[in-house]
Formats: structure tokens, C-alpha cells, sequence
């Protein structure tokens, strides 16, 4: 006769890791009972009991209201990744992953069928399209981002999600502009703590001593778009982004950063002239005269990206 070496192999126990991967916690805890009978000396199924009630408690149901149902999503979703997750946590390995994944895909499906604008904000101060985060779609995410971030009330968490995906993306010098952004509000980072090794190391160094390199990165900054757009605003508008640039180019005042922030200038007055005026963060004659004799071929291309009407103001 033949010896089978797996006759008792903890089957039934990877297989409810895997119900509670599908977010199945009925199928986990019958799935643990038969593991408990067949293999009572295997793995403890304590751990795996635990998580299958916590994703009983925190997936929301298919019956909730959509924001509801996509505010949950993103709470559960989180706290998996982030290993606050009852019996998940103790469990480690890639249940959790698993679990956020599905959760997170079958949000963004119902999303799609109610016809929601992914940029559109979902809770926490981030979209609906942060869910893409954990499906494996970057991209997706970085949309999403970027849209909130130009049509909505920012947030730090947005902005430093903003950061880890363009790390993820390998657009490092785009990834220091947004986390800079993130840390003006949230010096911390606790709103959106670090979940992938990573971007660890980045979010450290940019969060304690940010790097700027050139003053004149707000060039490349601007014309890369990885600020959201300005868009023709409000004098209110305009003030509003003056004292965020002002903070952003905080630092010794020395002859580049006095040019980073009249290149600021140069952005508002571009955009609204009236409005910039108006709100007394410019003066034109003095942009223009020191744009063009620092960086005139990037002040021109500055120029042909706001078109004709802008470029006439200059």
C-alpha cells in the first residue's frame, strides 16, 4: 500500500485563508470546522475565526446607499492594508491582500454602473479612485488622484497618496512636489501612513529634510502638470494658491528662491492677471523683466502652453 504524506495536510485551513480572500467568511468558518475536526494538531484557527467576523462587521452590504457603500469600502480597505485588521494582522501572508483587492474591485464595479467620476471624493479626503491602489492599477489611481486634487477641496492624505503612487511610477521628482503638499497640512504623514517598503525610504526623507534641488524646479513642476491646473481663478482662488506656493518655496532667501517665488507670480498672473493684481501677490513688470533674463526658453515655453491670450499678457 501506497503512504500518502499529505493525507493530513492542513487543506481545509488554506483553503478558508482563501474563502476570506474571496470576502466568504461563511465558507471560512465551515471550511476552519472541518479543519478543526480532520486536523486538530494543524495550524491554530483562532487567528482565521477572528478575521472572518471582522470582514462580517466592517464589508458593508450590497443593500447600502453608494456613498455608503464606497465609504466602508475605503475604511475596511485601509485598515487591511495597513494591518489593523482583526485576525488578519496575526495571520500575516497575503489574506488581507486578498481581501482588500476583492473589496476594493468590487466597489469600483459598482462605481462604474452608477456612472460615478472616479475623481470624485469617496471619504478620508480621497477618491473613489484610490480603490485602484489595491487592485493593481497605479495608473488608475494616479487619475484619479490628480482629478480630485484640480476640482476638489485637497487634502493631505490625497496628496501624499499622490507621492507614493508616483513613486511607484518612478516620477520622482513629481513624487517630491505632491509630497511636500501632503506634509504642509500633515507634518506627520498619520493620515496616510506608509504601507509598502517602497516608498518608505522617500516618504522619510522628503517628510524630515525635503530636497529641492534648483529653485527653478517649479518650472518642470508646472509644465509636467504636476501641480493641478490653475484654471482662470477667483482673486480668492489666487490668494489661496499664492500662500501654498509661498510655503512650498519656504527656505533661505537667497537669490533662487526670490526667483522660485516670482515665478510663482508668473503662474497667477499668467492665469487671471486682473485677479493676481488684485490680490497683491505680483508685480508684473518685475516677473517678466527677471523670468526672462533668468529662464527665457522656459518662460517661453511657458507662454506657448497658456496659449495666445495668456501669452499676450507678457
Amino acid at each position: 500500500m501506497q503512504l500518502d504524506l499529505f493525507a493530513d495536510a492542513p487543506v481545509f485551513y488554506f483553503r478558508a485563508l482563501e474563502a476570506l480572500g474571496r470576502l466568504e467568511p461563511a465558507a471560512c468558518r465551515a471550511l476552519i470546522e472541518e479543519h478543526s475536526r480532520r486536523f486538530p494538531l494543524g495550524p491554530d484557527p483562532g487567528p482565521a475565526l477572528e478575521a472572518a467576523g471582522w470582514l462580517e462587521e466592517a464589508v458593508p452590504g450590497t443593500g447600502d446607499a453608494l456613498d455608503v457603500f464606497g465609504g466602508r469600502t475605503l475604511a475596511a480597505c485601509r485598515a487591511l492594508r495597513e494591518g489593523r485588521a482583526a485576525g488578519f494582522r496575526a495571520m500575516g501572508g497575503d489574506a488581507g491582500l486578498a481581501a482588500a483587492a476583492a473589496l476594493a474591485a468590487r466597489a469600483l464595479r459598482r462605481a462604474q454602473e452608477a456612472g460615478v467620476e472616479l475623481s470624485m471624493p469617496v471619504g478620508e479626503g480621497l477618491p473613489w479612485g484610490v480603490l485602484y491602489l489595491w487592485t493593481g492599477a497605479p495608473e488608475q489611481a494616479h487619475a484619479a488622484l490628480e482629478g480630485l486634487l484640480s476640482r476638489h477641496e485637497p487634502s493631505a492624505a490625497a496628496y501624499l497618496a499622490l507621492g507614493d503612487v508616483r513613486q511607484w511610477l518612478g516620477r520622482l521628482d513629481a513624487a517630491l512636489v505632491a509630497y511636500r503638499e501632503g506634509y504642509l497640512e500633515d507634518s506627520a504623514g498619520a493620515g496616510w501612513p506608509v504601507e509598502s517598503s517602497a516608498v518608505k525610504g522617500a516618504r522619510r526623507r522628503y517628510g524630515a529634510d525635503p530636497e529641492w534641488g534648483p529653485a527653478w524646479w517649479a518650472v518642470g513642476a508646472y509644465l509636467e502638470r504636476f501641480f493641478p491646473p490653475f484654471g482662470k481663478p477667483s482673486v480668492e482662488e489666487v490668494r489661496r494658491r499664492w500662500e501654498r506656493f509661498r510655503a512650498l518655496l519656504a527656505g533661505p532667501r537667497d537669490d533662487d528662491g526670490v526667483r522660485a517665488r516670482l515665478f510663482a507670480s508668473g503662474l497667477l498672473l499668467a492665469e487671471n492677471t486682473e485677479a493676481a493684481l488684485a490680490a497683491g501677490c505680483a508685480d508684473l513688470v518685475l516677473v517678466r523683466r527677471t523670468l526672462q533674463e533668468v529662464n527665457p526658453s522656459a518662460w517661453a515655453r511657458l507662454r506657448e502652453t497658456l496659449g495666445s491670450e495668456g501669452g499676450r499678457r507678457f
